[in-house]
């Protein structure tokens, strides 16, 4: 056993304390404990004091122990943090809060460094994002979902410029969502919604930039105040069309008419604009999106003929 090299026992029924012993399995570059949502809150569900049994798997490369009990074990990050080799770490509803985080991170430990995929959704965290994301430059998955972090948008990930997937989603986060997003060139799926973010700065034009691998975009349920969002859209000098399949802003105070631009986004699949101030025509130009599959232009204040092309959404 002490050969093994990946265990995976994610849904596999098993409940109680994580056992110590793992820390044997010296070898071990997978390990997967994941415990499924429905698991979570039985009474033997798995749980653990401690993860000091953890630093001892040098050779770790992947953890997920996704919805363990974890409130208890305030060791997580200072043990994780001497792993050197690890690059995914996917704690998704493990009870974790502020207590848990480490107020300084060594300056001989890689950890954040070296991290590529990081989930914290669904814990407590509350405040600020920690300061010591700015070190996390190798990251390109990051999923914050449904915590009480709050404030402005994290400054702290302006270096991450790796990312492909952000999710801020179901926080508390307020004020602009900044422009240097465009600089992230690799960001394929965004997700800001529920939040209280107020302004786009440099509308989607400072979000998407030169990056015509857009794929998912949710702005989704804040309280952006603003008519031009839609407007710089999309550069024709730069993109022929843009790959995004998924465009979500409703549940804003967004206002204005639906420019003819949106007809560029030919490979639209979702498109909810529900929810928000606009008005006028729906332009012509939409007739091209259709690879449509779901459309919500509800509660607005538009007016006109609807478009043929609507008739063939399912």
């Amino acid at each position: 056993m002490t050969l093994l090299t990946h265990l995976s026992l994610s849904a596999a029924g098993f409940s109680g304390r994580l056992p110590t012993q793992l820390g044997n399995l010296t070898n071990l570059i997978r390990l997967d404990l994941n415990v499924p949502i429905e698991c979570y809150n039985k009474p033997h569900a798995l749980y653990s004091e401690n993860l000091r049994w953890a630093s001892n798997l040098s050779k770790l490369q992947s953890l997920d122990l996704s919805n363990c009990n974890l409130s208890e074990a305030r060791d997580t990050f200072r043990v994780l943090a001497m792993l050197p080799s690890l690059s995914t770490l996917r704690l998704s509803g493990c009870g974790l809060r502020n207590i848990h985080l480490p107020t300084t991170v060594s300056t001989s430990s890689t950890f954040f460094s070296t991290l590529k995929q990081f989930d914290l959704s669904f814990n407590s965290f509350k405040g600020p994002l920690p300061s010591f994301f700015k070190n996390a430059v190798s990251l390109q998955h990051l999923d914050l979902t449904a915590n009480y972090f709050e404030g402005p948008f994290p400054f702290v990930l302006k270096n991450t410029v790796s990312l492909r997937y952000l999710s801020l989603r179901d926080n508390n986060f307020n004020g602009s969502i900044p422009s240097w997003l465009k600089n992230m060139r690799c960001l394929r799926v965004l997700d800001l919604g529920v939040n209280e973010f107020s302004y786009v700065e440099g509308g989607m034009w400072g979000i998407m930039g030169n990056s015509c691998k857009f794929k998912y975009l949710d702005l989704s349920g804040n309280s952006i105040v603003q008519g031009d969002l839609l407007n710089p859209f999309v550069n024709s000098s730069v993109c022929v069309a843009y790959d995004l399949e998924y465009l979500d802003l409703g549940y804003n105070k967004l206002y204005g008419s639906l420019p003819s631009i949106l007809g560029r986004l030919e490979n639209l699949k979702h498109l909810d604009l529900s929810n928000n101030g606009f008005q006028g025509r729906i332009p012509a130009s939409v007739a091209n999106l259709s690879k449509l599959k779901y459309l919500n232009l509800g509660v607005n204040r538009l007016d006109g003929l609807i478009p043929d092309v609507f008739r063939e959404i399912k």
